[in-house]
């Protein structure tokens, strides 16, 4: 296909995606959208069958080595050799929910002053409760135009934005592209964005087949990492964050009271106290040795030593 014919271009970071892949591929083959599309993947190591199940589609396949990786490098880099007008990032294991996903997430890129669309995350049937409650509060079913002029500050909840399921204007992307110094560049981004006069948006018509099922101490490390980010990027008071998951806590209690889940509320206490832990640790990172953090944190390439 010529440059000028491709409108969308869709980038997937991968490693060891899992066999799962494989439906994350079909579905985005089977979308009904009249715009011609590439699937750009950029695989940085896989030793399982990532690599054979990509080659089963049209898809441009990149490989870079493990340490080339970077959460904000490497999708910079996926949209430099993109050739689409549109830029649409997907993590390996989020899988479009019908063939109507790309292009609701799309159609709202149409209007002017729009930087940048993320969908909603639904919760996969093998994902634990309290993820679930997680994302059902957070993905709800409105959608949300987060606007310089309607925020009230730069806390997390107003500069939301995913590459869990996103698309941005190329244009844009060229002007502002991803911070690769940090972990969370999603976010980043669209805190930059939204500052400079453009528009983000939640778009729950768009949706996509995404949840974790993480252990105690991977709730740990990722909420470590996530304070860490977000303590260069939001301005979330530790107070305020503290009274939201208060507010958060009883919300799950009542929620697990409401499905006779009770007997579950010892765990989730466990479970959020290792969230909060984790972000606050990460918050006041600067006081732990980087041999420390780099020990604590999910992504240890971020801590070269």
């Amino acid at each position: 296909m010529e440059k000028h014919n491709i409108k969308v271009s869709i980038i997937i970071p991968t490693q060891n995606a899992g066999l799962e892949f494989d439906t994350v591929l079909k579905r985005i083959f089977e979308q009904n959208i009249k715009e011609k599309f590439e699937v750009i993947i950029i695989d940085s190591g896989s030793t399982d069958k990532t690599i054979e199940i990509a080659e089963k589609y049209p898809v441009r396949l990149i490989q870079i080595k493990p340490e080339e990786f970077g959460h904000g490098r490497t999708r910079n880099y996926g949209a430099d050799i993109s050739k689409g007008e549109y830029l649409v990032f997907l993590t390996q294991d989020a899988i479009p929910f019908d063939n109507n996903w790309l292009r609701y997430l799309i159609s709202n890129l149409e209007e002017e002053n729009v930087a940048g669309v993320y969908n909603k995350q639904i919760p996969k049937d093998d994902a634990n409760i309290f993820e679930k409650f997680y994302l059902n509060k957070v993905y709800s079913d409105y959608k949300i135009i987060k606007k310089l002029k309607t925020i009230k500050s730069l806390t997390l909840n107003e500069i939301r934005f995913s590459s869990g399921g996103s698309a941005i204007k190329k244009d844009v992307w060229k002007k502002h592209k991803f911070d690769e110094s940090v972990l969370f560049e999603d976010q980043a981004w669209s805190k930059t964005v939204i500052l400079d006069g453009y528009n983000i948006i939640y778009e729950p018509k768009a949706k996509v087949y995404h949840s974790h099922n993480y252990n105690i101490i991977d709730v740990f490390r990722r909420h470590f990492d996530h304070g860490v980010s977000l303590n260069e990027i939001v301005n979330d008071k530790i107070i305020n964050v503290t009274k939201e998951g208060l507010n958060f806590i009883i919300e799950e209690i009542l929620f697990l009271i409401k499905n006779n889940l009770w007997y579950k509320i010892p765990h989730m206490f466990i479970y959020e106290f290792s969230r909060y832990s984790g972000y606050l640790l990460g918050r006041k990172h600067n006081i732990i040795p980087k041999f420390i953090k780099r020990s604590i944190s999910h992504h240890k390439y971020y801590w070269k030593i």
